[in-house]
């Protein structure tokens, strides 16, 4: 530095062109997709979770485009408990997560045997995965072929508490 380099250096930061230079544009890199992961609610981690299983819940055999909205919100519950998340999300919240994440997810009612139910109607896997890249900007995230595991069958504890009204899908 006592050659001349203190005044090499403000001489080149006198002249670098700093138009080009945009301090809020991060680079997009694993570590930024697993920050972003880390740092997500309970909501839009059950629905990451989901996208990368391939199914809303462990009932499901596979992907369900038309899905009740309390069984969408069971398997929610079910999630957060499982992995601790000791504060949930109410019903509200996460039907703003998913179409934040989905944005081209649709409510609509469906007819169950003697009722009508409020149902998520999601677009095919692939689409969601893209729409929730789209929205986390994940330009490179690589996605694994869904889950292939059985169905699990509920006990009646668990049915009690996933569904207090005995409504499900």
């Amino acid at each position: 530095m006592n050659g001349g380099g203190r005044e090499a250096l403000l001489y080149f930061l006198q002249r670098y062109d700093l138009s080009k230079v945009n301090l809020r544009d991060v680079p997009h890199t694993q570590a930024l997709q697993e920050n972003k992961l880390n740092s997500m609610s309970s909501a839009e981690r059950f629905v990451y979770e989901s996208l990368v299983k391939g199914r809303w819940s462990r009932l499901h055999e596979g992907w369900r485009q038309t899905v009740a909205c309390h069984e969408v919100y069971a398997a929610y519950i079910e999630h957060a408990c499982r992995v601790g998340q000791s504060r949930k999300s109410y019903e509200t919240e996460l039907g703003k997560a998913i179409h934040k994440i989905l944005p081209s997810v649709r409510n609509r009612q469906i007819y169950c045997e003697w009722q009508r139910l409020n149902a998520w109607e999601f677009s095919d896997l692939d689409t969601c995965r893209k729409h929730f890249d789209t929205s986390m900007k994940w330009d490179n995230h690589d996605w694994h072929p869904p889950e292939t595991t059985p169905v699990v069958e509920l006990t009646t504890k668990e049915e009690r508490i996933l569904f207090p009204n005995g409504v499900h899908g």
